[in-house]
Formats: C-alpha cells, sequence, structure tokens
C-alpha cells in the first residue's frame, strides 16, 4: 500500500513539474522529468513555484501542526528531531542505517 501510495504521489508531483515547464517555458524537457526521483520533484516544484503543492509533501508545513511548546523544545535542543524521524521511519518498516 506504501509504495502504491508513493507511486501515486510521484506521479502527481511529475504532473505539476511538467504544467511549471509549460507555463513557464522553460528547457527541462518532460523527459527529465520522468527521471526525477520524489525529492529531486519536490525541489524543482518549490523551486519554480506551484500553488498545487500537496500539503503533506511541502517540506514548508512539515511543523505546522506541532504544539508550539514541542517546536520551543526542539529548537532548544531538548528534543531530538532527527532521533524522532528515525524512529517514524522504523515504524513504517523503513530500513534506516
Amino acid at each position: 500500500m506504501k509504495k502504491h501510495r508513493n507511486n501515486f504521489e510521484v506521479s502527481r508531483l511529475r504532473t505539476l513539474a511538467n504544467e511549471i515547464i509549460r507555463r513557464d517555458h522553460l528547457k527541462t524537457t518532460s523527459t527529465q522529468i520522468r527521471f526525477m526521483e520524489q525529492k529531486e520533484l519536490l525541489n524543482f516544484i518549490a523551486m519554480h513555484g506551484h500553488s498545487e503543492i500537496p500539503d503533506d509533501l511541502n517540506p514548508n508545513f512539515i511543523f505546522s501542526s506541532t504544539n508550539t511548546e514541542l517546536l520551543k523544545l526542539a529548537f532548544e535542543g531538548e528534543i531530538n528531531l532527527l532521533d524522532l524521524v528515525k524512529q517514524q521511519l522504523e515504524n513504517r518498516l523503513y530500513k534506516v542505517n
């Protein structure tokens, strides 16, 4: 199921990237977009701007629902965000070194 969702997300990101190419008349081709990984697509879309990037894939919203007190603790170094990310990835059965 996770792989299917990821394929859908990447497909949606490719669609958005192709819309940007047409909108801005960029030299980037749809073939180049086809070979981009999810991270590259997110960077491309963020760099060129698109209002329809899904919130759950937009890194600008990663902490939007996080309690302010938790953000303050993380900022002050009281919470190790990398450890929490690692734990969350492991919970999702993603191999972390």
